[in-house]
């Protein structure tokens, strides 16, 4: 499409110079026959007066009295086009540059109607959607959730929000840094959690922390700790940050957190998917299948299921008789564009010789080894082997089908709950660190 606009534009700037070259022979400056009264060569107030600049068609090549018929029907044209790149750049809310011309943009406010109209849904779902109300079916809610995410929606959290709970129950705060997609493990999970504390009238509150305000230790805007009964974590993996939420004294409950070894005291409860033995089993069989150089891709201190992923892949490689090599593993800090398969094919490229099999810390790195691994002519399995981990949609839609491990996402959310729920009747209960039990799926990728 900036393409297409690209030429558009350059095609009208080339005929806006040639009409500029034209002042010069009088196409333009008081072009068309003089007024009564005032002689051909001289204008009102005399030779010197400045006169004013006309557009008139009549003359593009230079010559007095000649149409051009090529301008009078673009200048209609351009008209029209101006104003429907406005608008669908006002839309889209950036400052697009165009070969030469740039065009600062309004960023269009988000409203409950925008969202409404993109699934099809009323306003009013929408509103109750994003106020928690019970009567919304859980999966409806996460999905108006998710596309007010994408939509840049804030609004999330309304203060009146809290204030009109449930009698019997409450409403519990979910904190993250982003909002988990349809194929992270936290959308189903969030799915599990909601319909169980639904069932005790509880109700669920988004709040979405920007970077600056976790940087700051600030707490979400429309936070209404008062009317908090729990708070839920996903995503939430900044070790300061974590002791923010757990000193406000409510119950905590964090799915997957940061680097164990890297923690002071967690006053909080935690809930994780097992990790270390799926990962021992899907590097086992890589071995078995005659693998004896095998990378590891991801940041393995991003968090702690990470770190336990890398710690199962070691213990699968020790066990073999066999050792992680680091000039064979992607170890950079997960800010880092993993997700760009061109940033993923030159660090690939940079080993010289590449392992027989990587095992990714998740499956949105596996994907984008393989479509690094395609760029450099490498087939899968055959070449070398890849393994993820999440089980998410896309795995059995991919040729080959990816080996990953399967997380039970739903019934996570709903264990989830349970400990939520046991900890607000239970203040002083030792706080847990639960596992759910993962299932590795062993497919055509390796």
């Amino acid at each position: 499409m900036v393409h297409r606009l690209r030429l558009i534009f350059r095609f009208l700037s080339v005929n806006a110079r040639h009409i500029w070259r034209c002042r010069d022979r009088g196409a333009l400056r008081g072009a068309g026959p003089p007024q009564r009264g005032v002689a051909e060569d001289q204008t009102e107030g005399g030779a010197d007066a400045p006169q004013a600049w006309t557009y008139r068609p009549e003359c593009v090549s230079g010559v007095r009295g000649e149409t051009s018929p090529h301008l009078t029907a673009l200048l209609p044209f351009c008209k029209m086009l101006v104003c429907y790149v406005f608008k669908w750049f006002t839309f889209f809310g950036r400052s697009v540059k165009l070969g030469y011309l740039e065009v600062p943009m309004v960023i269009k406010r988000v409203t409950m109607q925008d969202i409404a109209d993109s699934l099809g849904l009323s306003r009013n779902t929408v509103s109750k959607a994003l106020n928690g109300n019970p009567a919304v079916p859980a999966s409806t809610r996460n999905t108006v959730i998710q596309k007010a995410a994408s939509l840049g929606y804030k609004n999330y959290a309304p203060a009146e929000q809290s204030r009109t709970a449930g009698d019997k129950g409450g409403t519990i705060a979910f904190f993250a840094s982003l909002m988990p997609g349809r194929n992270h493990f936290g959308s189903l999970f969030l799915t599990g959690f909601t319909e169980r504390m639904s069932s005790s009238h509880y109700t669920l509150s988004f709040y979405i922390l920007r970077p600056e305000d976790i940087a700051a230790g600030r707490e979400p805007m429309n936070f209404d700790r008062e009317h908090i009964a729990g708070i839920l974590c996903i995503e939430m993996f900044d070790a300061p940050y974590c002791d923010v939420i757990c000193a406000m004294n409510k119950p905590v409950l964090f799915a997957d957190t940061y680097v164990f070894s890297a923690r002071r005291e967690l006053r909080a409860d935690i809930i994780m998917m097992e990790n270390r033995k799926s990962t021992e089993v899907l590097v086992a069989d890589m071995i078995h299948k005659g693998a004896r150089s095998i990378g590891f891709i991801g940041d393995r201190w991003h968090c702690q299921g990470f770190a336990e992923r890398w710690e199962g892949f070691n213990t699968a490689l020790v066990q073999a008789g066999l050792s992680a090599d680091p000039a064979q593993c992607v170890l950079d800090d997960n800010r880092e564009p993993y997700n760009d398969s061109a940033w993923m094919t030159e660090k690939l490229r940079a080993m010289g010789n590449l392992p027989r099999a990587f095992i990714c810390a998740n499956d949105i790195l596996a994907f984008s080894v393989l479509e690094a691994l395609k760029t450099l002519g490498k087939s899968v399995p055959q070449d070398v082997m890849v393994a993820g981990f999440d089980n998410n949609r896309e795995t059995q839609l991919l040729q080959p089908r990816l080996s990953t491990v399967h997380i039970p996402s739903y019934e996570m959310g709903i264990a989830a709950a349970d400990i939520m729920l046991r900890r607000i009747e239970r203040p002083g209960f030792p706080y847990t660190t639960t596992y759910m039990q993962t299932i590795p799926q062993l497919r055509e990728s390796t």
